[in-house]
């Protein structure tokens, strides 16, 4: 999912959802599901390089990029991603925001 924000016309948020799966079982979340699959790595390759050409096209300034899921850090693939995201995006300065919850 692409957004822009109206405060600030020249800012974009990427928002990814990698996963469902989660090293916790926390009662209150329902995104708690071990038993789903990833989405594939080449399947999330192919949306992040189309998600490069349209942000080649709109030339935001500022570039945010939010990981989300169960756990994202879980994903099979995580190392891999970040890295590719970074090839991608290298001419911006962006964040990359993980919500992570404190291991046990």
């Amino acid at each position: 999912m692409i957004t822009k924000e109206l405060v600030y016309p020249d800012k974009y948020k990427l928002t990814i959802f990698l996963t469902k799966k989660c090293n916790f079982d926390c009662s209150f979340c329902n995104l708690h599901d071990n038993s789903h699959n990833d989405i594939s790595f080449e399947k999330l390759k192919s949306y992040i390089s189309w998600i490069e050409k349209f942000i080649i096209k709109n030339r935001p300034k500022i570039l945010v990029i939010k990981l989300i899921g169960g756990e994202p850090t879980v994903y099979s693939q995580f190392d891999e991603l970040i890295d590719f995201i970074f090839l991608k995006f290298n001419d911006y300065k962006f964040t990359i925001d993980i919500y992570i919850y404190k291991w046990q």
